[in-house]
C-alpha cells in the first residue's frame, strides 16, 4: 500500500498473528521494520522485492510476539534497534515471557536506540513522529507519518478493539489517556495500522469503537 512517498507492506507472524510492517520512502529507498514477530527471510525478501534497503528496526512496545523475528533481523540487517526505555525490562526478559506462554524465545539483541516523547525519527524523507502512549505496556508507542497520514499503533489501538492492560506494566487509566490522546492527535482520515487485526482508520474507530464511543469506560 502506498500513501503518498510511504510504502507499506504488511506481513502477519507467528503463534500471536503479529503484524509485521516494512515502511520504505519510495524516493529514497530507505526502509524500517516495524516490530519484526517472525518470518525474516521472507520480510528481508520483500525488502529486495520493492528495492528497500532496512536501516531501522523499530519497536512499539517489548513483548515477545512483537520481537520474536528481531535478532535474526538486526543480524542481516545491522540495523540499529529503537525502543522506549519504559519497556527495557520487559524486552530483556523475553526468554522469561516465552516460558510464560510456553515458548521458546531466544534473549533479544541490545536495543541500542531510546525512543522518547516527540522525537521524530527519518526513513528517507518520511519522517515519524514517536508518540509515547502506556497503557499496553509502560513504555508504548505510536509512530505517527504525518504527511502520509498514517498511524502505526502497535497494541494501543485495534479495529473496534484494544491491547489487553492486564500484563505487567498495563494500566487501564493510562490506556484511556493515551487512546484519547491519539484520537485528539491525528485526523478522521488517518490510516491505522494496528499490532494485530486489519488497518482501519481513526474515523472508523471514532464511531464503532466502544472505548472510544464511551460505551465501554
Amino acid at each position: 500500500m502506498k500513501h503518498g512517498t510511504l510504502q507499506v507492506e504488511m506481513l502477519t507472524t507467528g503463534p500471536f498473528a503479529v503484524n509485521t510492517y516494512l515502511v520504505g520512502c519510495t524516493r529514497t529507498r530507505d526502509a524500517a521494520v516495524i516490530d519484526p514477530g517472525g518470518q525474516s527471510d521472507t520480510l528481508l525478501d520483500m525488502a529486495h522485492a520493492n528495492d528497500l534497503k532496512i536501516t531501522k528496526l523499530l519497536l512499539t512496545h517489548g513483548h515477545i510476539d512483537h520481537i520474536a523475528g528481531l535478532k535474526e533481523m538486526q543480524k542481516a540487517t545491522e540495523a540499529p534497534i529503537y525502543l522506549h526505555e519504559q519497556d527495557t525490562t520487559i524486552y530483556t526478559t523475553a526468554p522469561m515471557q516465552g516460558l510464560f506462554f510456553g515458548l521458546r524465545v531466544s534473549q533479544p539483541p541490545k536495543a541500542n536506540r531510546s525512543v522518547t516523547e516527540g522525537e521524530e525519527i527519518s526513513i528517507g524523507e518520511e519522517v515519524a513522529l514517536v508518540v509515547h502512549t502506556p497503557g499496553h505496556s509502560a513504555g508504548s508507542v505510536c509512530y505517527y507519518f504525518q504527511s502520509a497520514g498514517v498511524l502505526f499503533s502497535g497494541d494501543l489501538l485495534f479495529e473496534g478493539a484494544i491491547g489487553r492492560t492486564d500484563l505487567p506494566g498495563g494500566s487501564n487509566r493510562a490506556m484511556s489517556a493515551s487512546l484519547k490522546r491519539i484520537v485528539d492527535l491525528c485526523p478522521d482520515e488517518t490510516v491505522v495500522y494496528p499490532g494485530h487485526m486489519g488497518s482501519t482508520t481513526i474515523s472508523r474507530e471514532r464511531r464503532n469503537n466502544p472505548y472510544l464511543t464511551g460505551s465501554w469506560w
